[in-house]
């Protein structure tokens, strides 16, 4: 639902809420580091490009630009 077809700010970050919460009751999953990922890349992306559609940022930019993410790096309890 947050990150469908039409996305928001708002409605990206309530997903980035309840994957922390979800990661915090279930401990890391592939998915959720996945969903993470995702919603960390669309709510970088601060326009709307093709099948994607940022309701508060509707135009598109005039060149396309990527955007890389990448996991955090896990803490080991021997390093802490």
């Amino acid at each position: 639902l947050n990150a469908g077809v039409e996305r928001t700010a708002e409605g990206l970050q309530r997903l980035l809420d309840e994957i922390g919460a979800l990661c915090a009751r279930h401990g890391e999953a592939l998915p959720l580091t996945t969903a993470r990922l995702l919603a960390e890349a669309a709510l970088e992306r601060r326009e709307s490009r093709g099948g994607h559609w940022r309701l508060d940022f509707p135009g598109a930019a005039a060149e396309a630009r990527r955007t890389l993410l990448s996991p955090a790096p896990a803490v080991s309890e021997a390093a802490e």
